[in-house]
């Protein structure tokens, strides 16, 4: 490493025999606390945010429903893909449009 470069302010101590690259100088002067940031995966967002918005609509769509009307008592139960229609609820809609615009 050259005397001229911007690391010479910086006090790392190498207590081992192995010499510290710039790479590794680079990664040290970001400090203690420094976390790196994972990379957004879009699809996975997109799909959590329609996973939020359709139960958004269930709970919209069943808030009025008793849970006495429910006479199934079994345990395990069929997974269901059902998704309310829109226009039931203006501010929802407008809501769902906003999240799904990103």
């Amino acid at each position: 490493m050259n005397s001229g470069d911007c690391f010479c302010n910086l006090k790392i101590v190498n207590l081992s025999s192995k010499g510290i690259t710039e790479g590794q100088i680079k990664l040290l002067s970001k400090g203690l606390k420094f976390t790196p940031t994972p990379k957004k995966d879009m699809c996975e967002i997109s799909a959590d945010i329609q996973n939020f918005c359709t139960k958004l609509r269930k709970k919209e769509f069943f808030e009025d429903k008793s849970d006495a009307s429910d006479t199934d008592e079994s345990l395990a139960k069929n997974k269901s893909n059902f998704c309310p229609s829109r226009n039931r609820n203006i501010t929802l809609d407008n809501y769902i449009d906003f999240l799904t615009k990103f």
